[in-house]
């Protein structure tokens, strides 16, 4: 039985023709760029699917924040001042409502600044609600 031979391009056989195929070497360090690579991959979904979570959090507090604003005037008072309160789903909120001056007697401005905090993200919004005024 004869050994094969090398040359610089891999192993021949005995009629002098190279053998097809990958050395151990070859395999090795292919799968240590595949481990790479995976490990590169699962580092950036992971950071996508924190921001994700992030996010889903801010969006939460605004989707409070706007149902909150629009009961003011319909189910909550306009009443000049600082409320402040807690929801059932964990966030609070702090509304300050003011009056502003107004050129007409048949309506009355009120501006809003409401802040709500939930899951750890706060959001602020402000708005001005129009009110019949006294005519006359």
């Amino acid at each position: 039985m004869t050994r094969p031979t090398h040359d610089s391009q891999g192993v021949m056989n005995d009629n002098g023709e190279r053998e097809a195929g990958f050395s151990l070497v070859e395999v090795l360090v292919a799968l240590a760029v595949a481990a790479l690579i995976v490990s590169v991959l699962f580092e950036a979904l992971s950071g996508a699917f924190r921001a994700d979570g992030k996010s889903s959090g801010a969006v939460a507090a605004a989707l409070t924040a706007r149902s909150l604003l629009d009961e003011f005037g319909v189910s909550r008072p306009l009443s000049v001042g600082v409320q402040e309160g807690q929801l059932s789903d964990h966030a609070t909120w702090k509304a300050k409502v003011s009056v502003l001056p107004s050129r007409t007697k048949s309506l009355q401005a009120y501006e809003i600044h409401l802040t709500v905090t939930r899951d750890g993200e706060t959001v602020t919004l402000e708005t001005v609600r129009l009110v019949p005024g006294t005519a006359g």
